[in-house]
């Protein structure tokens, strides 16, 4: 099948990948349907290429999904779009010694590559970079440079016989603030920033080469992918807290979950609880450490967890999600109460903890069986110390976790530090059976 598709690589983390992947994005949604793709487990850049392309960005990540997994999340979603642009993850190489790079994933899907290198605070050189990955690159972008900075970087390239799709200026307007766990949320940025960006693709990149690049990328054979996939049952409600805290969510598990239950978003910054049908209830990751007024002050919701879990109502959280059913979070020495599910603290810390992770499973929990492996990531600046007498439902062999274990377990509720993608393993398998379980009681 042909799938018009392209990775736009760096050399290395910080060189303008999102900013460039963007900006392409936004360009060509003006007259193509463009299906983003993010390389690596990243909740926010893709918030970005929604943002530009009006479609859900999907992640792409080998450890996480597995090779087949990775195909066939993006065979199912490329197929229905004119052009795939698929942003990589730090350097191109990086991460090549686990099989989780940039470079593993365009040789996987035999997708073309091309490459962004920051000029700043250099000329020829930055032409001459290009070297060391001219057998892997079908083209090159310059960012940060323009004018005769520009020629410099161009003439070096061009000793190497490397395509330049173009030179982006510096622009000081262009510019997205950072915090403690990466760039902001799209919806967080001011609006006119995915103008300001398009404008310097529109104004100096060659679009039309660049879709000619994509459109050279070899058929790829994914017609076993795109089987319609297998319903399970109707599951109920599946009430999934979606807001400014609550926001990190692979849009593959949505749709899995669209597959069985009725999906439906509430708020817990707003005020907003989950309606009493429901037979599943997410919480998935985000920054609950931003808003902890509200969600203290979210005392309906609070009692409403503690009360339904009690009475078995499964409920699946991650990261974000379980330092909201700790006992509370501290931050800047101020101690937040929160759901008390789990008789656990939180203290916000100044330590990334920012890994793939591997669990093994020491018995039956909502996402796993006993002896299951599952894979997944960390991606906190918090630590959680046990106050009391809890259960875990996994050990950790790969990552942080809590204390050597996670996935704090009581009744069929589970809170994890690890974040998991659907298409590989039978969570989605397990939700869906322990939510049956529950609602034909």
């Amino acid at each position: 099948m042909h799938l018009p598709r392209l990775v736009i690589g760096g050399i290395s983390s910080g060189v303008g990948k999102t900013m460039v992947s963007t900006g392409i994005m936004a360009a060509l949604s003006k007259k193509l349907r463009v299906q983003p793709f993010k390389i690596g487990p990243d909740f926010i850049d893709t918030s970005f290429h929604a943002l530009a392309t009006g479609n859900s960005s999907i992640n792409l990540d080998t450890w996480l999904m597995g090779d087949e997994g990775v195909l066939s999340s993006f065979a199912r979603h490329a197929v229905n779009a004119d052009v795939s642009i698929i942003e990589g993850v730090m350097g191109i190489f990086d991460g090549e010694s686990r099989g989780a790079s940039t470079i593993s994933i365009a040789k996987l899907l035999s997708a073309p590559i091309v490459l962004v290198i920051d000029c700043h605070a250099m000329g020829e050189t930055g032409g001459m970079l290009v070297k060391g990955f001219s057998d892997v690159i079908s083209a090159v972008i310059f960012n940060r440079a323009a004018g005769s900075h520009c020629d410099l970087c161009k003439w070096g390239a061009s000793r190497i016989g490397v395509k330049v799709l173009g030179c982006i200026p510096y622009d000081s307007s262009v510019h997205v603030p950072e915090r403690h766990l990466g760039l902001r949320m799209a919806h967080e940025v001011d609006s006119g920033f995915i103008n300001s960006i398009t404008r310097l693709i529109e104004d100096n990149i060659d679009l039309d080469e660049l879709l000619r690049i994509a459109n050279e990328a070899p058929d790829i054979d994914v017609d076993k992918y795109l089987i319609e996939e297998h319903s399970f049952s109707n599951s109920g409600a599946a009430y999934v807290a979606f807001d400014s805290a609550f926001n990190f969510y692979y849009r593959d598990n949505i749709d899995a979950l669209s597959r069985s239950f009725s999906v439906k978003f509430f708020s817990p910054v707003a005020g907003d609880t989950y309606g009493d049908d429901a037979n599943l209830v997410i919480l998935g990751g985000g920054y609950p450490e931003l808003f902890l007024n509200e969600l203290a002050s979210n005392q309906e919701l609070i009692s409403k967890l503690r009360r339904d879990s009690m009475d078995g109502l499964p409920i699946y959280a991650e990261c974000g999600g379980l330092m909201y059913l700790s006992r509370y979070i501290r931050r800047n020495e101020r101690e937040f109460p929160m759901v008390n599910l789990f008789d656990v603290g939180i203290e916000m810390t100044n330590r990334l903890t920012l890994s793939y992770s591997l669990l093994e499973s020491l018995r039956d929990s909502p996402i796993s069986m006993r002896g299951d492996s599952l894979r997944g990531h960390e991606f906190h600046y918090s630590g959680a110390e046990v106050l009391g007498e809890v259960e875990f439902a996994h050990r950790v062999l790969k990552g942080r976790g809590i204390n050597g274990f996670d996935g704090l377990i009581t009744h069929n509720s589970l809170a994890q530090y690890t974040h998991i993608n659907f298409v590989r393993g039978n969570a989605i398998e397990r939700l869906v059976n322990i939510s049956n379980s529950y609602s034909r009681r």
